[in-house]
């Protein structure tokens, strides 16, 4: 299976001006929830959304 990953413009802007962010750990926590997804034991926090965002998913990302 073959993937794309890209972000908006939004989401570029975001991570330009994030200290604790980078595109890099993005993709890495998105490879993360594929593998989970695969049926890997692997602890990230992945929620289903509601609403007008219904069948996405996002990673929760705490600031523990």
């Amino acid at each position: 299976m073959k993937w794309t990953i890209d972000f908006g413009r939004n989401a570029s802007r975001f991570l330009r001006k994030s200290k604790d962010l980078s595109k890099t750990k993005i993709i890495q926590l998105i490879l993360e929830v594929l593998h989970k997804f695969k049926g890997r034991e692997i602890n990230v926090d992945v929620r289903k959304m509601a609403g007008a965002w219904k069948g996405l998913q996002k990673i929760n990302l705490s600031t523990n």
